[in-house]
């Protein structure tokens, strides 16, 4: 009973891992480009660095929403253990 659906806890465990990547490179993408690099000496805010920001904030947001869709497969993985247990 300890190896129902791993290919389900596999991908979940992928797709957590590489969404918390995400919101890394996201925070990094928003805060130093978006942010930081533009406050430099010599160095302005350009369209580029707005794109950078956006860019960064979209991908923070698709990560949580990629880490949720993760949580999800893993309560269902859990309802679905509970409910053998019972029959």
């Amino acid at each position: 009973m300890n190896n129902d659906f791993p290919i389900l806890k596999m991908l979940s465990t992928i797709i957590k891992y590489v969404s918390y990547l995400g919101v890394l490179i996201g925070a990094y993408l928003s805060v130093y480009e978006g942010i930081l690099e533009p406050m430099k000496p010599r160095h302005y805010f350009s369209e580029n660095d707005l794109m950078q920001l956006i860019t960064g904030v979209s991908i923070i947001l698709f990560s949580l929403v990629f880490i949720a869709f993760s949580e999800l497969i893993q309560v269902f993985l859990a309802i679905e253990k509970n409910t053998r247990k019972s029959e």
